[in-house]
């Protein structure tokens, strides 16, 4: 009986136990509150994400504009390329912030091809998934992209100049 309580204390034991976070307040003085889904993730992921380790189901986020904030919450599982959800929208009581950023008012290439008539998600996952990353953001909101590699999307890629 001894030598089995000896040999239990000297497994050592592990827990992993992931919890959720609030990565906090951040300014976007030209943002709605609450923003669409679509507009939440681009700023989310133009804005946020370069400050954040790793996503996980249910963490918190609020992006506020000078007179409102609304609080996101990533989907359950931490897939931040899916829709973030709006889960309160409260009176912005000012900073501190722990960042700011632009909402994003649209997408166009490098080479200057506007691509505001193309599926908004569709385009924002390219940037996600690595095909495509953010050149810049200019003044006025729009998001610069330029490519990586290939997406597979012979449209998306012939407008973006990826794939000669």
């Amino acid at each position: 009986m001894k030598r089995k309580a000896i040999l239990l204390l000297g497994v050592p034991v592990a827990v992993l136990i992931a919890v959720a976070a609030d990565y906090g307040k951040w300014m976007c003085s030209n943002c709605a509150a609450p923003m669409s889904p679509i507009e939440a993730r681009a700023f989310i992921g133009s804005n946020i994400n370069k400050h954040v380790p790793a996503w996980i189901g249910k963490d918190t986020v609020s992006i506020c504009n000078g007179t409102a904030c609304t609080r996101y919450q990533t989907p359950y599982g931490g897939n931040v390329g899916t829709i973030w959800s709006p889960i309160e929208t409260t009176p912005d009581t000012g900073g501190p912030y722990r960042g700011s950023g632009l909402s994003m008012t649209g997408i166009k290439t490098d080479s200057g091809a506007d691509l505001a008539g193309y599926d908004w998600g569709a385009l924002w996952d390219f940037i996600l998934g690595g095909s495509w990353q953010i050149a810049s953001i200019e003044p006025n909101g729009y998001v610069v992209v330029e490519p990586i590699y290939c997406t597979g999307n012979p449209s998306y890629d012939a407008l973006i100049g990826a794939c000669p």
